[in-house]
C-alpha cells in the first residue's frame, strides 16, 4: 500500500456513486478521499482500497445482503406494495425466517419480490428492507390467524421488518426460466423442497435475476 502512497483512486465521483447505492444514502454526503495520502489512518486506507478494487459488483455484496421474499398475489402483491410504497412484513411463523429477519437483514438490503402460489409463479419486482426488526404485533391479537397464545408482549417471539417498494420488474422472470439459467444454479429457491418465504441470495444471483427482468440496481 505504501507504494499507492500518491495514487489517485478511479473516478470518485463513480465511487461515491455505488457507495450510496449500496448503503442506501440517497441524497446524502459521502466523503472519499481524493488520494490516499488524504486518509485518515491507514485502516481507513486499507478499507478504501478494498472498496476501489471491488467494484463495481463486490461494492454492493460489501454493504448488503440480498433476500428473496415471497407473497400471494391475491393476499399482497408486488403492484399493491407499488402503490402502498411500504409495507410490514407480518405473519411470518417459520423460526428460520424469523431468524433472518431478526438477525441477518439490515435496512438497505435489496429483496427479490416472489409471487407464489399463483399460475405463473416468479420474480417481479424489487423492495428494499426498511426498518430494524419489531414484534409482530398479529402475535397479539386473538381474531387474527397469526395469534400465538404462547407470545407475550414481555418477550414477543415473533418479529417483522418493513418492506419499501423499489421497482416492478418490466419482465416477470418465472421459476420456470430460472430453472433453465445455468448461471442461477445454487439459488435456494430452486432447490427442491425448499418452501421458505424468506431466502437468502448471492449477489451473483440477484444481479442476473434483474438483468433478465429488465432491471438494473444502480437505477440506469
Amino acid at each position: 500500500m505504501a507504494g499507492d502512497a500518491q495514487k489517485r483512486w478511479p473516478n470518485p465521483c463513480l465511487l461515491r456513486k455505488h457507495l450510496r447505492c449500496a448503503l442506501g444514502l440517497k441524497g446524502q454526503k459521502l466523503w472519499i478521499p481524493e488520494t490516499a495520502s488524504d486518509h485518515r489512518s491507514r485502516a481507513a486506507a486499507a478499507f478504501a482500497f478494498e472498496i476501489v478494487v471491488s467494484l463495481p459488483r463486490e461494492a454492493y455484496k460489501r454493504f448488503m445482503n440480498y433476500w428473496l421474499i415471497k407473497s400471494e398475489p391475491h393476499v399482497y402483491g408486488i403492484k399493491q406494495l407499488k402503490k402502498e410504497k411500504r409495507a410490514e412484513w407480518d405473519g411470518v411463523r417459520n423460526y428460520q425466517a424469523r431468524n433472518m429477519m431478526r438477525d441477518d437483514m439490515k435496512i438497505g438490503d435489496l429483496v427479490l419480490y416472489y409471487h407464489s402460489n399463483c399460475q405463473e409463479p416468479g420474480v417481479v419486482g424489487v423492495a428494499r428492507v426498511a426498518s430494524e426488526p419489531y414484534p409482530d404485533h398479529t402475535q397479539f391479537n386473538k381474531r387474527s390467524k397469526y395469534y400465538d397464545e404462547k407470545s407475550s408482549r414481555d418477550n414477543p417471539r415473533w418479529v417483522l421488518v418493513d418492506f419499501e417498494f423499489v421497482a416492478e420488474l418490466q419482465e416477470e422472470v418465472s421459476l420456470a426460466v430460472m430453472k433453465e439459467d445455468p448461471r442461477l444454479e445454487g439459488m435456494l429457491i430452486l432447490r427442491k423442497g425448499n418452501r421458505l418465504s424468506i431466502t437468502p441470495v448471492e449477489g451473483k444471483h440477484f444481479r442476473r435475476v434483474c438483468k433478465l427482468g429488465g432491471w438494473k440496481p444502480d437505477g440506469k
